[in-house]
């Protein structure tokens, strides 16, 4: 499959981007966005507010969730639930376990892609989120790989990147 980099978003401390198959008009975070905002849109809205906060604040690792060691692929919210912006359940902060994965770059530049509810403590064996996460994970390793190739490539003190208008990350 075939993707072009789509630049979703500027904040104060982070550029967002995502990634969109090619001759599809629609990238995963926007798909994401649309499919989750008819599913779970109070869980929704809780990622959207992590992102501000990513946004804010820069992509701090304390911002987001590893969940499995050893992969560059992260997911949003993060893992401390307790702190704003909290998820509330009957008015108090509750688990989201909705999942957003997410490559970051740098506290400044931040992939983010697809996923859904995750409903075991094992991504691999969720079958709601496991193919986003595989594909979150092919989605870093094409990332960083285009990254030491100089296919995409840092500007603006590392704040932000760029590429060529044709390039496409094949997988």
């Amino acid at each position: 499959m075939q993707y072009s980099i789509t630049h979703e978003a500027s904040f104060k401390h982070l550029e967002v981007y995502s990634l969109t198959p090619v001759g599809e008009s629609t990238s995963l975070f926007i798909e994401f966005r649309d499919r989750i905002a008819l599913e779970h849109p109070e869980k929704l809205t809780h990622i959207l507010s992590c992102l501000e906060q990513l946004g804010k604040r820069g992509a701090l690792i304390s911002l987001l969730r590893n969940e499995q060691s050893g992969s560059e692929l992260l997911a949003i919210p993060k893992k401390n639930y307790k702190t704003p912006p909290t998820y509330q359940k009957d008015g108090l902060p509750s688990k989201n376990m909705l999942r957003l994965y997410c490559h970051r770059l740098n506290e400044n530049v931040l992939f983010v892609f697809s996923g859904g509810l995750k409903t075991t403590n094992d991504p691999l064996k969720c079958p709601n989120v496991k193919q986003h996460f595989l594909n979150g994970q092919d989605f870093c390793n094409a990332i960083d790989r285009a990254i030491q190739e100089n296919e995409i490539y840092w500007i603006d003190d590392y704040t932000d990147i760029d590429c060529e208008d044709n390039f496409i990350i094949e997988l």
